[in-house]
């Protein structure tokens, strides 16, 4: 039960984000990024220091890989995506929340997870879901499909990288494994920083504490901690729950609005989401083994 709740924790702090990146849209999205992964990831490095001693080469060049694909890629979009500002909170946060979906497809290709028919229909729903919730049934555009594909992006990237990291916090800890991926990836951001400034009142400053520390940091071991002890399709499905916290929250902070469409497309979501789940203890003995 502990490791469910460490994953419904983490959870918790991810909906909070697209609200606070949404408040601190003075700050460059590239920047902000910079300063939510590179901070965390000193401390908790630090903290998981102890595995340098026997860590493979061969595995600290996969983890570099996946500072790139989890932090750099996934975050360059996720970040400039809300930085547009027609682009709701809202919106944001249930397109990145189908991420599960495409852990699910890695664990298949990597972890041996089994990948049935129900899952392979459920991925298809949710795409459906994506489209109805970004677009509506309107004309699609290359202005309005700009911000949602940028945030399908950063979800399929995130997808990958959880899946992937799975194997090697299996070996090294939550600790190690995020603090080199957090460093590895945050330091691409810099050559992207177009502008510096960061506002310095209190309220800002806090903002940027919580995402480093919480909603960044504590948020990502948790998150492995708890999918170290359960299967990808069982750990993730609690991501699940952030298409209706980060809405309501936006929709309470940011006064968002949400529409028919919204509520269809979250409804078609849901549907996929227990498509891609069901089944999930029969596939949970494979996750164990390709994860050691």
């Amino acid at each position: 039960m502990r490791y469910y709740l460490a994953i419904f924790t983490t959870i918790a702090f991810y909906s909070t984000v697209e609200v606070i990146t949404k408040k601190l849209g003075a700050v460059d999205p590239n920047l902000l990024a910079f300063l939510r992964f590179f901070p965390s990831g000193v401390i908790i490095l630090l903290i998981g220091r102890r595995h340098f001693k026997h860590v493979r080469p061969r595995d600290l060049l996969w983890l570099a890989l996946l500072g790139v694909v989890g932090i750099t890629l996934t975050f360059t979009a996720y970040h400039g995506s809300l930085a547009m500002k027609e682009f709701p909170a809202s919106t944001g946060a249930v397109i990145f929340s189908i991420n599960p979906v495409f852990s699910m497809l890695t664990a298949w290709l990597l972890l041996r997870e089994r990948l049935s028919i129900k899952r392979v229909v459920g991925v298809l729903f949710g795409l459906v879901g994506v489209y109805v919730v970004s677009f509506g049934f309107e004309r699609v555009t290359f202005a309005s499909a700009k911000a949602p594909l940028l945030m399908f992006g950063a979800q399929v990237c995130f997808g990958v990288y959880v899946a992937a990291a799975k194997r090697y916090v299996f070996r090294y800890g939550p600790f190690f494994v995020n603090g080199v991926i957090f460093i590895v990836g945050s330091v691409l951001f810099l050559p992207m920083i177009g502008q510096w400034h960061v506002p310095t009142d209190p309220v800002t400053l806090w903002w940027l504490v919580y995402l480093a520390l919480l909603a960044t940091g504590l948020a990502y071991v948790l998150y492995f901690y708890g999918l170290n002890k359960v299967p990808i399709a069982a750990g993730t499905s609690i991501f699940y729950l952030k298409p209706v916290l980060a809405p309501l929250l936006a929709a309470h902070v940011l006064h968002d609005k949400l529409g028919l469409n919204f509520f269809l497309g979250l409804a078609i979501i849901f549907v996929s989401l227990a498509l891609t789940i069901s089944g999930r203890r029969r596939g949970a003995r494979h996750v164990s083994q390709g994860s050691a």
